[in-house]
C-alpha cells in the first residue's frame, strides 16, 4: 500500500525525492546531513494566568538562554567535535515563545535584542552551522495589542460568526487565523526581515503540518478546507524560496508537497501503553515519505539519548533524523508532549552534559544519515521482538526489543540494540 501510494504522489509530482531536490538546494542537503537542534529561549506561564493580555497584565517572561548564552552553545558544540547541526531559535520573538502572535517583532530585547540576536546568527553560521528559526501564523494572541496589532478582521470565525478560540497558551486564549489574511498582512513582510536578519535554513512555522485544514465562515474572507490549505502551501511555498526550506510539527498530507521536515509524525510516546485496539505501530508515514521528507517519527523521541532504550530504538528503526530540544519541557501544568526528561544549560556543567548527550546522537547519526536519502521499501518483524527495516541502497537496520541477543545470519544483535547492513 505505502508503496503504491509512493508511486501515485511521486507520478503526479506532488513530491520529489530529496536526492532530486538537492541537487540545487545546499540548505535543504546540509539538513538532511545534519541534526536538528531546538532552543527554546523564552517563554510566558503555560497555560497562562491571564487569558486576554495588555501591557498593564501581562505575565513576567522567563529568560532561559540569552542570545549571548546561544552563542556559548555554539562554542561547546565546536568544542565537543558537533561540527553539523541545523538550529532553531524558538522563543526568540517579542514576548518570547507564543508571547504575542501574530506580533514577532523586535527581537526580545530580555534575549540582547537585534543586534544580539545578529551576532548570534553570524556565530553560528561562522562556525559552519545552519540557523533558523521559529514563527507562527495559525494563531493569535490578544496580547499583541501591546504592538498594535491585535485585529479581529484576520480571525478565522465558525459557522456562527464567532471567534474560535480552543486553548491557552502564552499569549492567553489562542484564537486560529485565517491563513489568507496572515499571508497579505503579516508573511511577505516578516519573512523578508528575518532573512535580512541572516536566517537561512528550514525555517519553522509551527502548527500548521499538525493540523487538519479549517474553515473560515468571515464574511469578507471565507475560506473552504480547500482554501485553506491552498493559502497555507502558498506561505509553505514562500518560506521555501525565501529561506531555502520549510519545517513545520507534523506530516499532513495537504502540505506535504512543501514540507521538507516533520518535526513528529506521531504524538504516540512508544514507553506508553497501547490502545488495545492497536497491536502495534507500523511506519506507515515513513514507508511513504522516507527519502522524500526529512522526519522525526515520535514527539517523544526528542532529546532520544536521554530516554528509554525503547524510544532510542524507535528512531533508528523508523528512520528518523534526530533532534535534540534544550527546555523542552517548559508547561506549568507539568503536561510535556516531549517528555518529562529535558536538555537544560542555565549552568556552565548542565551545558556541558546536554551537549555531550547530543554529541551521542551526532556519532551514532553520522553512521546512518546516508538513508535519509533513500527510501524506505519494506519493515517486518522477523522473529515476535526482532524487525527488520530496509531502504532502497539496500542497507538494513535490525532492531532487536528482546531482552536477550539475537543471532541474525551470524551477527550478534544485542538486546534493546541495532545492527546496521549494507546488502548490496
Amino acid at each position: 500500500m505505502a508503496k503504491i501510494y509512493r508511486k501515485y504522489q511521486l507520478d503526479r509530482k506532488v513530491c520529489v525525492p530529496l536526492k532530486d531536490r538537492v541537487k540545487n538546494n545546499q540548505e535543504l542537503d546540509y539538513a538532511a546531513q545534519s541534526m536538528e537542534i531546538r532552543v527554546r529561549m523564552a517563554w510566558k506561564p503555560v497555560p497562562s494566568p491571564v487569558t486576554e493580555q495588555t501591557a498593564e497584565n501581562e505575565p513576567p517572561m522567563k529568560v532561559a538562554v540569552t542570545f549571548d548564552r546561544f552563542k556559548q552553545i555554539v562554542e561547546e558544540f565546536k568544542r565537543q567535535g558537533i561540527n553539523e547541526a541545523e538550529f532553531c531559535l524558538v522563543g526568540w520573538n517579542v514576548g518570547g515563545h507564543d508571547g504575542r502572535y501574530p506580533q514577532i517583532f523586535p527581537p526580545d530585547e530580555r534575549l540582547g535584542g537585534e543586534t544580539k540576536l545578529r551576532e548570534a546568527i553570524e556565530k553560528a553560521q561562522t562556525e559552519g552551522f545552519q540557523i533558523v528559526c521559529h514563527t507562527n501564523n495559525s494563531d493569535a494572541y490578544h496580547a499583541s495589542c501591546i504592538g498594535g496589532l491585535w485585529d479581529e478582521g484576520y480571525l478565522l470565525r465558525k459557522k456562527d460568526g464567532k471567534l474560535n478560540t480552543y486553548t491557552t497558551w502564552g499569549g492567553g486564549n489562542m484564537y486560529e487565523t485565517c491563513p489568507k489574511c496572515m499571508y497579505e498582512r503579516f508573511v511577505q513582510s516578516d519573512f523578508e526581515k528575518l532573512k535580512a536578519l541572516g536566517f537561512r535554513g528550514l525555517h519553522y512555522i509551527d502548527v500548521f503540518s499538525t493540523i487538519n485544514p479549517r474553515t473560515c465562515y468571515a464574511t469578507e474572507h471565507s475560506l473552504t478546507k480547500e482554501d485553506y490549505a491552498r493559502w497555507t502551501k502558498k506561505i509553505f511555498n514562500d518560506a521555501q524560496k525565501t529561506f531555502g526550506g520549510l519545517a513545520s510539527e507534523g506530516g499532513f498530507d495537504y502540505c506535504i508537497s512543501n514540507l521538507d521536515y516533520g518535526l513528529y509524525i506521531s504524538f504516540h510516546n512508544p514507553d506508553m501503553p497501547l490502545d488495545p485496539l492497536i497491536e502495534r505501530h507500523v511506519p506507515f508515514w515513513q514507508l511513504v515519505y522516507n527519502g522524500i521528507v526529512l522526519n522525526n517519527p515520535y514527539s517523544a523521541t526528542i532529546n532520544y539519548t536521554i530516554k528509554s532504550p525503547l524510544i532510542r530504538l524507535k528512531l533508528i528503526e523508523f528512520g528518523g533524523r534526530p533532534i535534540f530540544y534544550f527546555y523542552s519541557k517548559f508547561r506549568e501544568s507539568g503536561s510535556n508532549w516531549m517528555g518529562n526528561d529535558d536538555l537544560i544549560c542555565e549552568t556552565n556543567e548542565e551545558l556541558i552534559q546536554s551537549v555531550t548527550k547530543i554529541k551521542e546522537g551526532f556519532d551514532e547519526f553520522e553512521t546512518i544519515r546516508h538513508l535519509q536519502y533513500e527510501f524506505m521499501e519494506s519493515h517486518e518483524f522477523i522473529t515476535e521482538n526482532v524487525s527488520r527495516t530496509t531502504f532502497s541502497d539496500g542497507t538494513n537496520i535490525v532492531s532487536n526489543y528482546s531482552d536477550i541477543d539475537f543471532d541474525y545470519n551470524g551477527q550478534t544483535v544485542k538486546s534493546m540494540g541495532y545492527i546496521v547492513l549494507q546488502l548490496k
